[in-house]
């Protein structure tokens, strides 16, 4: 029997949320899935209520679970959320509550496995809390989003989150950034910065999944007129209403479907529209395995945010799902998008609606989008980013910081 080796170093990482599989594929969780892969001992360290720590592995595939990702909840320990913290003296004190059960909790553990940390993972702006436990570690902090920017929190939470990043950020060795506008924002604060983009799986689109559900999806779309429009992701208070109701009010779209769960911060108005117009089609909560085949069935992809300071600087997830399908993508034109897009060695990649009144010539474009060499150039930037290069990236900047 061969003997399995030992994991090169051990990463304590304090995440913002629960692990659940399957993640959206673009999640920030996947690239500590990848350091696993590559060799590191991950400690998830997750903040739901649980009455003790318990030690297990995330459920995914056997073919894709790496042996030494292990998953920890602090017990009797309650999470911080912004939009729960109704004022900001209390924000502080549940800060520090949080903060010390969850390094008790991860402590406790390592202590109990004689596992000794090499570096620490933090995930959200109130982590800094945590910092102060282990001001001798290697230390990363991940920007995933300008939550301190969210319009679904008040002004003082901003301010409040956005005071925390700072002394975070001063604090950890590296900061972390999944796009470029995040990382020349914090280039003035931050010790050291590092360009972490949202990748999706290797195999991502590879292989269409072939099981009940997705004979279910394929012949439901399928009954849907054509050109078929599709939004792949949650519905929530980022995307533009009124660009969603020119989308279809135009005559040369037969169908616009949306591929996710409709969040409770969309706008009233927009869930009315989604709701009752003909022409769309909800599909709700989906696996991901469901997307590479809704992506197939579709004519164009969408990507209709608002523009403001919180999208302005993000790398949407569904960006390089999209390009891995090859198909017509109508976006609206976020920094990240037209540098991804840029990528592309053929023009065109995506078709930018740059004012309302470019909207019917974009929208014209993606339906007479048929061109085979544009459709494998999209795929081919999508190659570029994956989960196992973002890994090798982070695995890099961990080793040279190290």
């Amino acid at each position: 029997m061969s003997k399995i080796a030992e994991p090169k170093r051990t990463i304590l990482a304090f995440a913002a949320g629960t692990w659940r599989w399957p993640q959206v594929f673009g999640s920030p969780r996947y690239h500590l899935w990848t350091l696993a892969q590559r060799g590191w001992r991950v400690v998830y360290v997750e903040p739901p209520v649980r009455l003790r720590i318990s030690s297990s592995h995330a459920a995914p595939p056997d073919a894709m679970h790496p042996a030494e990702f292990h998953i920890i909840a602090p017990g009797m320990m309650l999470p911080f959320a912004p939009r729960m913290v109704p004022n900001r003296a209390l924000g502080e004190w549940w800060r520090q509550l949080t903060a010390n059960r969850m390094a008790k909790g991860a402590k406790s553990f390592l202590s109990r496995m004689g596992w000794r940390v090499d570096a620490v993972w933090y995930g959200a702006p109130w982590h800094g809390a945590i910092a102060g436990h282990f001001a001798d570690v290697a230390s990363v902090y991940h920007v995933y989003d300008e939550l301190a920017k969210s319009p679904a929190l008040n002004s003082w939470q901003q301010q409040m989150l956005h005071d925390w990043e700072k002394d975070l950020m001063q604090s950890a060795h590296v900061t972390a950034c999944s796009s470029l506008p995040q990382l020349e924002a914090r280039r003035t604060v931050a010790r050291r910065t590092l360009l972490l983009e949202n990748a999706i799986p290797d195999d991502f689109g590879g292989k269409v999944s072939e099981g009940s559900r997705s004979g279910v999806l394929r012949a439901s779309l399928s009954k849907l007129p054509r050109p078929l429009f599709l939004y792949g992701g949650v519905i929530d208070h980022r995307m533009d209403g009124a660009l969603v109701k020119k989308l279809l009010s135009n005559e040369r779209v037969g169908a616009v479907s949306f591929a996710g769960n409709l969040d409770r911060n969309t706008d009233n108005e927009l869930k009315d529209l989604l709701q009752q117009h003909p022409k769309v089609h909800l599909l709700g909560r989906l696996s991901h395995e469901d997307y590479p085949v809704v992506y197939e069935q579709a004519d164009a992809l969408i990507l209709l945010h608002k523009r403001n300071q919180f999208t302005e600087t993000m790398y949407p997830e569904k960006l390089n799902e999209y390009l891995s399908s090859g198909k017509p993508i109508l976006s609206i034109p976020l920094p990240e998008v037209v540098r991804i897009a840029s990528q592309c060695e053929l023009p065109g990649a995506v078709h930018f609606i740059h004012s309302a009144g470019d909207m019917d010539n974009a929208i014209s474009a993606c339906v007479d989008d048929r061109d085979a060499a544009l459709s494998q150039a999209r795929i081919s930037v999508a190659r570029k980013h994956i989960w196992s290069a973002m890994g090798a990236v982070l695995d890099d900047a961990l080793g040279a910081l190290l």
